[in-house]
């Protein structure tokens, strides 16, 4: 009998129903575990005898061994620190041509976001440069607007940034919390990752990576994450949105994104009258 095992579960390799001393063996491990105060799964292997008497091997957690879905033995042995597969060690392809969507309207933009928060406070373009700087690329023009019209500091002024993210449509990230969603930020684990492949079509809106560092995650609507993308796909634009998240391991963000912040942000304003006529409704 081999498996992994918890102080309050287990995962098994056993098939059919479980003898009476396999129970009792698994329920002794338990205990041991918890008398130990080991709170994290371990992998065993237990040879247990007609006459009660068990043999017991145990792998103790480690960052060499990786717990496998499916594989409820060792897992996954990891040989070379820090090693990811292939697909999250992929750079995103260079696309020379790529320009913003013919609805990325910088002035419209402005005057929108200024409408809808007459009293924000801008970025200074110090501190704009100084995430580009960090984050090793240079931000959208339709991003740097939005920035421009608002710092979003929930630290110094949270109803102000909240207001903001209502203004947008999502929850906005402070210049300081902008981050780049690149492959190893993605990686789960090697026992479903290294079994996937990523490739982009011919006319693909994003490029099929693990990752980019041309993905600038800004915001979040409490499940997505939204993020720029400044390395589109060939039939993409840059600077386009792409909702994403983390637990998707290696597929695609969207396959349809939003083609323009000026976009994203007109829909914003349309879902909040449907909403509002929705709610005004008898």
């Amino acid at each position: 009998m081999a498996g992994r095992i918890s102080q309050y579960g287990w995962s098994l390799a056993h098939r059919g129903s479980m003898s009476p001393s396999a129970r009792i063996a698994v329920e002794d491990i338990q205990r041991a575990l918890a008398r130990g105060g080991v709170k994290k799964e371990v992998a065993f292997r237990a040879e247990v005898q007609p006459a009660g008497k068990v043999t017991l091997g145990l792998v103790w957690p480690s960052p060499v061994v990786e717990p496998a879905v499916g594989c409820p033995d060792l897992g996954v042995l990891i040989l070379v620190d820090e090693a990811l597969p292939e697909p999250w060690l992929r750079s995103p392809a260079a696309v020379p041509g790529a320009i913003p969507a013919p609805s990325a309207d910088l002035r419209l933009l402005e005057r929108t976001l200024r409408e809808r928060l007459p009293d924000a406070v801008g970025a200074a373009e110090e501190e704009i440069a100084a995430a580009e700087a960090r984050l090793g690329v240079t931000l959208s023009d339709e991003l740097k607007v939005l920035y421009r019209v608002t710092r979003v500091d929930y630290e110094d002024d949270f109803e102000e940034a909240d207001r903001a993210g209502e203004a947008v449509g999502c929850e906005l990230s402070g210049l300081d919390y902008l981050y780049a969603i690149n492959g190893p930020l993605r990686h789960h684990g090697w026992d479903m990752d290294a079994k996937r492949a990523v490739s982009t079509a011919p006319d693909a809106a994003v490029q099929g990576l693990a990752g980019s560092t041309g993905w600038i995650g800004f915001g979040s609507n409490g499940g997505d994450e939204f993020a720029v993308d400044l390395t589109p796909g060939p039939g993409g634009h840059f600077g386009q949105i792409i909702p994403w998240s983390i637990t998707r391991r290696a597929s695609v963000p969207s396959l349809w994104p939003t083609p323009s912040p000026t976009s994203f942000s007109a829909d914003c304003a349309r879902n909040a009258v449907t909403s509002a006529k929705i709610s005004s409704l008898p």
